[in-house]
Protein backbone atom coordinates (compact mmCIF):
# COMPACT_ATOMS: atom_id res chain seq x y z
CA UNK A 1 0.00 0.00 0.00
CA UNK A 2 3.07 2.66 0.05
CA UNK A 3 2.70 2.80 -3.57
CA UNK A 4 0.76 5.70 -4.11
CA UNK A 5 -0.38 3.94 -7.66
CA UNK A 6 -2.56 0.98 -5.88
CA UNK A 7 -5.60 3.76 -5.50
CA UNK A 8 -6.08 4.00 -8.76
CA UNK A 9 -8.72 2.55 -10.94
CA UNK A 10 -10.66 3.43 -13.62
CA UNK A 11 -14.29 2.83 -14.51
CA UNK A 12 -17.26 3.35 -17.18
CA UNK A 13 -18.64 6.69 -16.00
CA UNK A 14 -21.88 5.68 -17.02
CA UNK A 15 -21.56 2.46 -14.40
CA UNK A 16 -24.72 3.78 -13.15
CA UNK A 17 -26.79 3.49 -15.79
CA UNK A 18 -25.43 0.02 -16.86
CA UNK A 19 -28.33 -2.99 -16.80
CA UNK A 20 -26.73 -5.04 -14.60
CA UNK A 21 -26.08 -2.54 -12.34
CA UNK A 22 -29.70 -1.84 -12.47
CA UNK A 23 -30.94 -4.85 -11.94
CA UNK A 24 -28.10 -4.92 -8.68
CA UNK A 25 -30.15 -1.90 -7.42
CA UNK A 26 -33.33 -2.98 -8.43
CA UNK A 27 -32.91 -5.92 -5.58
CA UNK A 28 -30.37 -4.56 -3.32
CA UNK A 29 -31.34 -0.62 -3.33
CA UNK A 30 -28.65 2.64 -4.31
CA UNK A 31 -26.80 1.14 -1.13
CA UNK A 32 -25.91 -2.06 -3.21
CA UNK A 33 -24.03 0.31 -5.91
CA UNK A 34 -21.91 1.85 -3.11
CA UNK A 35 -21.02 -1.86 -1.95
CA UNK A 36 -20.41 -3.07 -5.21
CA UNK A 37 -17.54 -0.19 -5.71
CA UNK A 38 -16.06 -0.69 -2.18
CA UNK A 39 -15.50 -4.49 -3.08
CA UNK A 40 -14.23 -3.39 -6.72
CA UNK A 41 -11.42 -1.64 -4.87
CA UNK A 42 -10.74 -4.38 -2.50
CA UNK A 43 -10.15 -6.35 -5.23
CA UNK A 44 -7.75 -3.49 -6.87
CA UNK A 45 -5.97 -3.71 -3.36
CA UNK A 46 -5.24 -7.22 -3.74
CA UNK A 47 -1.80 -8.23 -6.67
CA UNK A 48 -3.68 -10.58 -8.64
CA UNK A 49 -6.74 -8.02 -8.06
CA UNK A 50 -9.02 -11.44 -7.05
CA UNK A 51 -10.37 -12.13 -3.61
CA UNK A 52 -11.26 -15.87 -1.94
CA UNK A 53 -14.64 -16.82 -2.39
CA UNK A 54 -15.01 -17.29 1.62
CA UNK A 55 -17.23 -16.23 4.77
CA UNK A 56 -13.92 -15.00 6.26
CA UNK A 57 -13.97 -12.67 3.00
CA UNK A 58 -17.81 -11.79 3.44
CA UNK A 59 -16.88 -10.65 6.82
CA UNK A 60 -14.20 -8.39 6.10
CA UNK A 61 -16.64 -6.88 3.43
CA UNK A 62 -19.63 -6.29 5.76
CA UNK A 63 -17.11 -4.81 8.32
CA UNK A 64 -14.59 -2.98 5.82
CA UNK A 65 -18.30 -1.78 4.54
CA UNK A 66 -20.63 -1.28 7.31
CA UNK A 67 -23.28 -2.29 5.25
CA UNK A 68 -26.94 -2.40 5.99
CA UNK A 69 -27.35 -5.55 3.39
CA UNK A 70 -27.32 -8.66 6.05
CA UNK A 71 -26.24 -11.18 3.42
CA UNK A 72 -22.92 -10.46 1.49
CA UNK A 73 -22.68 -14.07 0.36
CA UNK A 74 -25.36 -14.33 -1.69
CA UNK A 75 -25.25 -10.74 -2.59
CA UNK A 76 -21.98 -11.54 -4.22
CA UNK A 77 -23.66 -14.79 -5.20
CA UNK A 78 -26.18 -12.67 -7.15
CA UNK A 79 -23.44 -10.37 -8.55
CA UNK A 80 -21.74 -13.55 -10.05
CA UNK A 81 -25.04 -15.75 -11.31
CA UNK A 82 -27.97 -13.03 -11.77
CA UNK A 83 -26.51 -9.58 -13.52
CA UNK A 84 -25.18 -10.96 -16.34
CA UNK A 85 -23.91 -9.04 -19.26
CA UNK A 86 -25.32 -11.01 -22.71
CA UNK A 87 -22.75 -10.47 -24.74
CA UNK A 88 -19.76 -11.76 -22.74
CA UNK A 89 -22.25 -14.28 -20.45
CA UNK A 90 -20.09 -12.89 -17.56
CA UNK A 91 -22.08 -11.47 -13.99
CA UNK A 92 -20.69 -8.04 -12.55
CA UNK A 93 -17.82 -10.64 -11.04
CA UNK A 94 -16.70 -13.90 -12.10
CA UNK A 95 -15.67 -16.85 -10.30
CA UNK A 96 -13.69 -20.12 -10.34
CA UNK A 97 -15.51 -21.33 -7.50
CA UNK A 98 -12.14 -20.79 -4.77
CA UNK A 99 -11.67 -16.94 -5.95
CA UNK A 100 -14.33 -13.93 -7.26
CA UNK A 101 -12.82 -11.19 -8.93
CA UNK A 102 -14.03 -8.60 -11.69
CA UNK A 103 -13.60 -9.15 -15.21
CA UNK A 104 -14.28 -5.45 -16.15
CA UNK A 105 -11.47 -4.65 -13.18
CA UNK A 106 -8.82 -7.01 -14.67
CA UNK A 107 -9.56 -5.76 -18.42
CA UNK A 108 -8.28 -2.58 -17.20
CA UNK A 109 -5.80 -3.13 -14.76
CA UNK A 110 -3.93 -5.30 -17.47
CA UNK A 111 -3.62 -2.52 -19.69
CA UNK A 112 -2.81 -0.10 -17.17
CA UNK A 113 -0.08 -2.40 -16.22
CA UNK A 114 0.82 -2.54 -19.57
CA UNK A 115 0.97 1.45 -19.98
CA UNK A 116 2.97 1.76 -17.05
CA UNK A 117 5.55 -1.01 -18.16
CA UNK A 118 5.98 0.51 -20.70
CA UNK A 119 6.17 4.33 -18.84
CA UNK A 120 9.16 2.43 -16.49
CA UNK A 121 10.82 1.24 -19.75
CA UNK A 122 10.74 4.64 -21.95
CA UNK A 123 12.31 6.25 -17.93
CA UNK A 124 14.60 3.59 -18.17
CA UNK A 125 15.71 4.16 -21.52
CA UNK A 126 15.81 8.31 -20.86
CA UNK A 127 17.89 7.63 -17.89
CA UNK A 128 20.11 5.44 -19.91
CA UNK A 129 20.31 8.41 -22.22
CA UNK A 130 20.99 10.91 -19.92
CA UNK A 131 23.80 8.60 -18.48
CA UNK A 132 25.38 8.08 -22.09
CA UNK A 133 24.42 11.92 -22.82
CA UNK A 134 26.51 12.74 -19.73
CA UNK A 135 29.40 10.30 -20.15
CA UNK A 136 29.86 11.99 -23.82
CA UNK A 137 29.68 15.25 -21.93
CA UNK A 138 32.46 14.02 -19.88
CA UNK A 139 34.52 12.59 -23.13
CA UNK A 140 33.82 16.03 -24.95
CA UNK A 141 34.88 18.07 -22.18
CA UNK A 142 37.97 15.87 -21.89
CA UNK A 143 38.78 16.53 -25.83
CA UNK A 144 38.30 20.15 -25.52
CA UNK A 145 41.12 19.66 -22.70
CA UNK A 146 42.96 17.36 -24.73
CA UNK A 147 42.89 19.96 -27.42
CA UNK A 148 43.77 22.94 -25.53
CA UNK A 149 47.11 21.41 -24.65
CA UNK A 150 47.31 20.35 -27.96
CA UNK A 151 46.94 23.69 -29.07
CA UNK A 152 49.26 25.05 -26.41
CA UNK A 153 51.92 22.53 -27.22
CA UNK A 154 51.55 22.94 -31.00
CA UNK A 155 51.98 27.42 -30.19
CA UNK A 156 54.87 26.29 -28.54
CA UNK A 157 56.60 24.01 -31.51
CA UNK A 158 55.82 26.75 -33.98
CA UNK A 159 57.50 29.13 -31.79
CA UNK A 160 60.57 27.08 -31.29
CA UNK A 161 60.15 26.13 -34.98
CA UNK A 162 60.26 29.96 -35.89
CA UNK A 163 62.89 30.65 -33.52
CA UNK A 164 64.85 27.63 -34.98
CA UNK A 165 63.97 28.66 -38.13
CA UNK A 166 65.52 32.52 -37.41
CA UNK A 167 68.19 30.73 -36.90
CA UNK A 168 68.90 28.90 -39.40
CA UNK A 169 68.50 32.01 -41.51
CA UNK A 170 70.91 33.80 -39.05
CA UNK A 171 73.58 31.24 -39.04
CA UNK A 172 73.38 31.08 -43.36
CA UNK A 173 73.79 35.32 -43.55
CA UNK A 174 76.76 34.83 -40.96
CA UNK A 175 77.96 31.94 -43.15
CA UNK A 176 77.66 34.31 -46.29
CA UNK A 177 79.72 36.78 -44.41
CA UNK A 178 82.08 35.00 -43.58
CA UNK A 179 82.53 33.49 -47.02
CA UNK A 180 82.40 36.92 -48.23
CA UNK A 181 85.20 37.95 -45.98
CA UNK A 182 87.52 35.00 -46.35
CA UNK A 183 87.37 35.95 -50.56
Amino acid sequence: MANKDVYYFSHDANALSDPKILAMRCDYGFESYGLYFAIIEMLRNESEYKLPLNKTTFRAIKMQTGTTIDNIEKYVQDCIEEYIDNETGNGLFVTDGKYFWSASLLRRMNKYEQIKQKRVEAANLRWKNNQDNKNSEKMQSKCKSIRKICKCNASAYKKVYKCNAKLKKVYAKLCKLNQIKSN
